[in-house]
């Protein structure tokens, strides 16, 4: 069943949007991403514009080549273009020439990418169900639940990345239920529990933590709400609530596991190596080359922090465009009150400060796509764009 107003000029956009969250190889996300591509050059009628966001977002995609260049470190060693920036350089000067499409476009959009975020969760429950309890003839319980999805699913990928689908898929459908009636509003408060409790088991800890918070900042500061919607979401969260109580044990056993020790320590020695290289960084690859000891074995480093990863990496030049991207999207969208990509903004920049959540394509994919998506005509942006023609002269 199609969503309402589906228009197959846009089927490149929908077709990305459902399979982005589901257990691909991320070889498909990348091909579909170059489908949007060529259904924006299709969409294409007037002259292309640069934005002020689509010129952020290029000088992030250089930071690389910019802090080498700069700093004087030797080039072999070094990546000058970091593929995984690549959208980065494309896909904003492509979206904001086709804004006017974009619009008219986004809930049907966000729709598909809810629809994939819940084929995903099906795929990971009914996996766990037949495979391991019928097939496989293995025993779980709930504190090895997780480590049988992460290590045995056919195509799971980190909990980090799919709780953080989930958690935008849930408050999307908040969102929206808000100013629903009748079975729909009930329909869509199922599914907001559905995502949640799934949360519970698939997300992180971090995802759990942001699915409350921001549920609670929606209920509050949301105007329309009526008495009978806001005693059903807080039902619903009660019952969330419930659940989480439920299963307490199981949540302090993974509150007291050890990767947040860990995440400290990287940290700690991402710190050290930052401040000895605060203007330019050391490089991309030489991260990869740096090796310490936790315990009693030697790790490689990850700065499990897209701050302190664009630091390591490009110096100050490249972590002050990181600020100026992230300042300038969550400008335009409280002036606008555009709650969606405030939201989007919000999620992103939690999920940084453990993961380098925009340095690896899944992230990449889906902050720079919705971030887009969720750009209206009438956005700030408008009035810092110039004509492909005024460049020339």
């Amino acid at each position: 069943m199609m969503p309402k107003d589906f228009d197959v000029k846009y089927i490149g956009f929908y077709i990305f949007a459902f399979f982005l969250p589901l257990p691909l190889p991320l070889i498909v996300s990348a091909i579909l991403m170059g489908g949007i591509v060529i259904n924006s050059f299709f969409l294409l009628k007037k002259k292309v514009r640069f934005d002020f966001f689509s010129i952020i977002c290029i000088l992030f995609f250089l930071t690389d080549l910019l802090s080498l260049t700069l700093s004087g470190r030797e080039m072999e060693k070094n990546v000058i273009f970091n593929d995984t920036k690549l959208s980065f350089l494309i896909l904003p000067f492509l979206l904001f020439n086709i804004k006017e499409h974009l619009s008219g476009i986004k809930k049907q959009v966000t729709l598909f990418f809810i629809l994939g975020t819940i084929v995903y969760i099906l795929y990971a429950w009914l996996y766990l169900i037949f495979y391991v309890s019928f097939w496989a003839n293995i025993e779980i319980d709930q504190f090895s639940l997780m480590n049988v999805l992460k290590k045995e699913m056919p195509g799971s990928y980190h909990h980090t990345y799919i709780g953080s689908y989930i958690v935008f898929s849930g408050l999307m459908l908040l969102l929206n239920l808000i100013y629903k009636k009748g079975k729909t509003k009930w329909v869509l408060i199922g599914l907001y529990f559905f995502l949640f409790t799934s949360l519970i088991y698939i997300g992180s800890k971090l995802s759990i933590l942001l699915m409350i918070i921001f549920s609670f900042w929606i209920i509050i500061f949301s105007k329309g709400l009526t008495q009978k919607t806001f005693y059903s979401i807080i039902g619903s969260l009660t019952l969330c609530g419930i659940l989480l109580y439920t299963i307490r044990d199981f949540l302090i056993y993974r509150l007291i596991g050890q990767s947040f020790d860990h995440r400290l320590i990287y940290f700690k020695e991402s710190l050290n190596i930052i401040k000895q290289n605060f203007l330019f960084g050391i490089g991309d690859e030489s991260i990869n080359e740096v090796f310490f000891k936790i315990g009693e074995n030697y790790v490689r480093l990850i700065p499990h922090n897209m701050y302190l990863k664009e630091l390591l990496s490009n110096g100050i030049i490249g972590f002050v465009i990181l600020i100026i991207l992230f300042f300038f999207l969550v400008y335009t969208s409280v002036k606008l009150k555009n709650k969606e990509r405030l939201l989007l903004c919000f999620l992103v920049m939690s999920y940084g400060m453990i993961e380098d959540y925009i340095y690896l394509q899944r992230g990449v994919f889906f902050f720079l796509f919705f971030s887009l998506l969720f750009s209206s005509n009438k956005d700030v942006w408008s009035n810092l764009s110039f004509k492909s023609s005024e460049l020339k002269k």
